[in-house]
């Protein structure tokens, strides 16, 4: 069997009844509805509210199985991000997967429940332009939360838990691809201090109002749904459609419309050295 080239939910479900393959009845629901069954979540197709769903459910359940038994694609669907973030946590609901990587592992309870409007991944463009030094119309505090050199993920606003993951992560054994939004809650910004006094944990480097934080600084993390950035150019029309109307957008849309997950990860290593080289240089100026 081929897959269209427009991938659709219509055309997993197929591939789930050529395989005797029942879904969990959320994610069917989710498809009925043409959205994840919680509020403010945005998925412009039916296969990305059926992604969306399947995570919203595995953050409120961690024990929950997606489907009856695992799930096969054919070769011609292997390499479409919506199919394979799909069938991934399907299969791993019922068979976890082993961690690959200990700094993208993480066992928890789900995060709390956050909003993912149309426009995050106008926010993170921002974001982006900001990191690169490129001048736009606003300018946007960021945290990257890296694993020794390695930047894992870029929340686009301090005290914001909306993160876009920079690599393939796992939680609770579900692995989720990079280019997903996830909810990353951090540890406490206060520890117990002097004489039990609340002091504010410092982050590992700070410039200005934005930070770079180690990973164990991470508590909490539930995947939410797919960006555009996890999408192949000619997928991410419908994101670029919901961009702010009222705003001069036109870098934003090109950086939506272009901006790979490599190039994403460039940027951001290339922020995390322009700070680091600021806070070293701090002493003597």
């Amino acid at each position: 069997m081929a897959c269209s080239a427009t991938p659709n939910f219509r055309h997993f479900e197929t591939i789930c009844a050529d395989q005797n393959v029942e879904l969990h009845d959320n994610i069917l629901a989710a498809v009925l509805e043409g959205r994840a069954t919680y509020s403010h979540c945005f998925t412009p197709s039916l296969l990305l509210a059926a992604v969306a769903e399947a995570g919203n459910i595995l953050r409120r359940d961690p024990e929950a199985e997606l489907a009856t038994k695992p799930l096969e694609l054919p070769s011609t669907c292997a390499h479409d991000i919506g199919f394979t973030a799909l069938r991934d946590m399907v299969n791993a609901s019922i068979e976890p997967q082993r961690a690959k990587d200990l700094d993208t592992y993480f066992r928890c309870e789900g995060a709390d429940e956050v909003e993912t409007c149309s426009h995050a991944e106008e926010y993170f463009a921002s974001t982006f332009l900001t990191m690169s030094g490129s001048s736009g119309d606003d300018q946007y505090e960021f945290q990257i939360i890296t694993a020794g050199d390695r930047p894992i993920f870029v929340r686009k606003n301090l005290g914001m838990p909306s993160a876009l993951a920079l690599v393939d992560f796992n939680v609770n054994g579900i692995p989720y691809p990079a280019g997903s939004i996830a909810n990353v809650n951090l540890v406490s910004d206060y520890v117990l201090g002097h004489k039990g006094k609340p002091v504010r944990r410092r982050p590992l480097i700070q410039d200005g109002c934005s930070e770079i934080l180690p990973v164990e600084s991470v508590s909490k993390v539930a995947f939410m749904r797919l960006s555009a950035f996890a999408l192949p150019a000619g997928q991410r029309g419908a994101f670029i459609e919901k961009l702010i109307p009222y705003s001069d957008v036109t870098s934003r849309r090109e950086l939506i419309k272009k901006l790979t997950l490599r190039g994403a990860r460039a940027i951001a290593r290339r922020a995390m050295y322009n700070i680091s080289q600021k806070q070293q240089d701090a002493p003597n100026a």
